[in-house]
């Protein structure tokens, strides 16, 4: 049997098994070196997820609230639901809908809706009562007077939406 394993060939094999092994042995060290890379790789995304996540929830806490929904048709947010009791807005509105009645009527709610944005931007002259709380519904809620006037467009067009004939399909 001693001259069996002194035959070149397996020499060579074992030398090439060997070495193979020696070569798997520093690839799983490489792969195992490139995995720790990899998990702090990770670790550093997750990191800077999450110092992201908090710089939008912080820029967030800062807008403003909305008092109106953007979505569609608009609706009244409850910041708005609260400012329009502050406003009398709901009572305003049915003041000012029969004067605009015939104005929408036949109308799609969305030309109901511009016509009432409109009216509440362009024509509405508040009384001096008035334009105090709208004025002071602005400043208390961090708004624009024309966000304040939005809550009394969306009063104004369920209203008048309430009360317009849809506009029959020709």
């Amino acid at each position: 049997m001693p001259e069996w394993f002194n035959t070149p060939l397996i020499i060579i094999a074992t030398m090439a098994v060997g070495t193979g092994l020696i070569k798997f042995g520093q690839w799983m060290g490489s792969v195992n070196s490139d995995r720790d890379v990899f998990k702090e790789f990770m670790r550093d995304i997750r990191n800077d997820i999450k110092e992201i996540r908090a710089s939008i929830t912080g820029i967030f806490a800062r807008l403003p609230a909305s008092p109106i929904a953007g979505e569609s048709p608009y609706r009244l947010t409850d910041l708005g639901r609260a400012m329009s009791d502050s406003l009398g807005g709901r009572a305003w509105a049915e003041r000012v809908a029969p004067s605009l009645s015939q104005l929408v009527r036949g109308r799609e709610p969305y030309e109901v809706q511009e016509i009432c944005f409109g009216y509440v931007r362009n024509e509405f002259t508040p009384t001096d009562e008035q334009d105090a709380r709208i004025r002071a519904c602005a400043y208390e809620n961090a708004l624009s007077r024309d966000q304040v006037l939005d809550v009394l467009a969306v009063e104004l067009r369920d209203i008048l939406l309430e009360v317009a004939e849809p506009a029959t399909a020709a």
